[in-house]
């Protein structure tokens, strides 16, 4: 996927690989392309705001293309509030691994306080907003051993800020 300068106003110094730009970008020259279009988020924060250091990265895992396999899903992470600084929104859940280390250790009676099945229950329990109605944005991280890459629902999606 393509990597560019996010369009949604709520996206702040961002690059992203979502469908979501100006259909006249895929018909412009590839001169021109070459200014909107990148081959890696790393490259586009370096190319649009100079360097990588508090670029917002969005990758979006596209359902599956032809080229594409479909990216498994993330085992044994548990949803949750997100209290991750840099955190899109404090409307967030994510199954990411930054979460007091504390919660591990409680019997399951007392984690379902704070861990949820899945992103739509984390949402509707701790945030009390619906994913449908836009107001809970979903992080799905798919590697709990790196802090920085997530996954973000609309299809899925990953956020990271560099500082």
């Amino acid at each position: 996927n393509k990597w560019h300068l996010s369009i949604n106003p709520s996206d702040i110094k961002t690059c992203t690989n979502d469908k979501n730009y100006p259909p006249s970008w895929d018909e412009a020259s590839p001169q021109a392309q070459a200014s909107v279009f990148f081959d890696s988020a790393v490259i586009c924060c370096a190319t649009l705001f100079g360097n990588v250091n508090g670029c917002n990265i969005v990758e979006v895992c596209h359902e599956e293309e032809e080229e594409d396999p479909i990216l498994p899903p993330c085992p044994g992470n548990k949803w949750h509030k997100s209290y991750q600084t840099g955190s899109p929104s404090s409307d967030t859940c994510t199954n990411d691994d930054q979460y007091p280390s504390s919660w591990d250790t409680y019997p399951a009676s007392v984690q379902v306080n704070f861990f949820a099945d899945s992103p739509e229950i984390c949402c509707e329990k701790f945030i009390r907003k619906s994913v449908e109605s836009g107001g809970c944005i979903i992080v799905e991280v798919c590697d709990s051993s790196a802090t920085t890459t997530s996954t973000t629902t609309t299809t899925t999606t990953t956020t990271s800020t560099t500082t």
